[in-house]
């Protein structure tokens, strides 16, 4: 801007020169003798060249005027398009900032529903050593009722050894069936302590280890269940041979 105001003020003063020339020889006098006359030749001519070559200055100046203006002009074009990147930057950024945020209440989550799932994992868990625990012991019972069967059988008959057995099998069905339930259970089991450890949370997954556990608890019903029959197919015999307690109070009398 100085280099701008610097070229104006000298073409100002240009012009007043030239201007204040032009009036001089307005203002000199027509009749003049030779010798004048030849003064007022060279003093016109010099007068010319000095009208030249501002003329030549000022078109140098103006010529300046219009190079400083058009920098100048670039330079506002440079800075605008530097603005504008900035501003597409700064846009960036918060959009950036703006994810980063977003990610971070997702892993928030995440961890959150990890935790969740951890517990639940640890408590298939603990449900899987107790349904182990029950199949152990009713698969004791399940000998032990054999057993009996076989030691009824022998002194009994075939019918009662027929409907023993039938129990025995329906007992040794249902046991299977909860050892397949089990099985089942510790697999969805192992697939959700895999998905824990990868930090990806998979709702099928849980819906299955959920469905799993309850068909393994009531296959284990129903070997309880199976287990009783047992047991009161086995006392059947024994009841039936044992005489009324009414009975026998009333021979002791």
């Amino acid at each position: 801007m100085s280099d701008i105001s610097d070229l104006e003020s000298r073409l100002s003063a240009a012009l007043e020169r030239i201007g204040a020339k032009v009036a001089d020889l307005g203002t000199a006098p027509t009749e003049v003798s030779g010798e004048g006359s030849g003064d007022m030749s060279a003093e016109v001519e010099s007068l010319r060249r000095s009208l030249e070559n501002e003329a030549t200055a000022t078109a140098q100046l103006e010529e300046r005027l219009r190079a400083v203006t058009q920098k100048q002009e670039d330079a506002e074009a440079a800075l605008a398009a530097a603005e504008k990147k900035a501003a597409e930057a700064a846009a960036e950024v918060e959009g950036l900032r703006s994810t980063v945020d977003a990610d971070s209440e997702a892993n928030d989550e995440a961890d959150a529903r990890i935790d969740e799932l951890t517990t639940k994992v640890a408590e298939l868990e603990a449900a899987l050593e107790v349904e182990k625990s029950a199949r152990t012991v009713a698969e004791a019972d399940a000998e032990a009722a054999r057993s009996a069967l076989a030691a009824a059988g022998a002194g009994d008959g075939g019918e009662a050894l027929a409907a023993n057995r039938e129990a025995m099998e329906q007992m040794a069905q249902r046991l299977r069936r909860m050892r397949r339930m089990s099985k089942g259970v510790r697999e969805n089991n192992e697939r959700l302590r895999a998905v824990v450890e990868e930090k990806v949370v998979d709702a099928g997954l849980i819906n299955d280890a959920l469905k799993a556990e309850i068909d393994s608890l009531k296959a284990q019903r129903e070997a309880e269940i199976a287990e009783a029959d047992v047991i009161l197919t086995g006392l059947a015999p024994m009841l039936a041979v044992a005489p009324p307690q009414d009975a026998a109070t009333e021979e002791d009398a």
